[in-house]
């Protein structure tokens, strides 16, 4: 019931933005992006597809979930995200709450989800650091750039370093 009722919200939504904007901007739109938009969205699928692989071993317990049933809560819990507004103070409690259809009870729905969260915040930030560290050898200017990178290192590390605990003690 409450999917179809998130179903028919969002497509009321998309209808009214479509009228709101108009047909025509919006193919203009497509159509400065091009083709681009395909290998968008299949970047943001491949995306989605791999939190939902790493919510399916985030799973312990009794509770069964398949890859489709974790790809299909993933993207319901981005639509709470991007309809509402909230970030993920509210699509992540969604999202473990729909694990209790899975067989899953809410503290391990809440687990699972937050271990996939954190996997999540981990391989970011990871990815940042060799970005950073990147761009750093690159020595660029000015040298406001330089500390801003050196500072945005030590937090990301610190992440790391805190993250790195919390996993071991798991």
């Amino acid at each position: 019931m409450w999917r179809l009722l998130f179903l028919a919200a969002g497509f009321t939504l998309l209808v009214w933005l479509a009228v709101d904007l108009g047909l025509e901007r919006i193919l203009e739109m497509l159509g400065r992006v091009g083709w681009q938009a395909l290998t968008i969205a299949a970047v943001y699928f491949a995306y989605q597809a791999m939190r939902a692989a790493a919510l399916v071993a985030s799973v312990t317990g009794p509770g069964r979930l398949t890859w489709r049933g974790a790809l299909a809560i993933r993207l319901s819990g981005e639509a709470v995200q991007f309809l509402t507004f909230t970030g993920p103070f509210l699509a992540e409690p969604a999202k473990a709450l729909l694990l209790r259809k899975h067989g899953l009870t809410a503290g391990q729905g809440f687990s699972a989800t937050l271990a996939e969260y954190l996997i999540n915040s981990f391989v970011g930030a990871v990815f940042a650091i060799v970005a950073l560290v990147w761009l750093l050898g690159r020595n660029p200017e000015p040298a406001a750039l330089r500390v801003a990178i050196v500072i945005a290192l030590i937090v990301l590390s610190t992440f790391l370093i805190t993250a790195g605990i919390a996993i071991a003690r798991t």
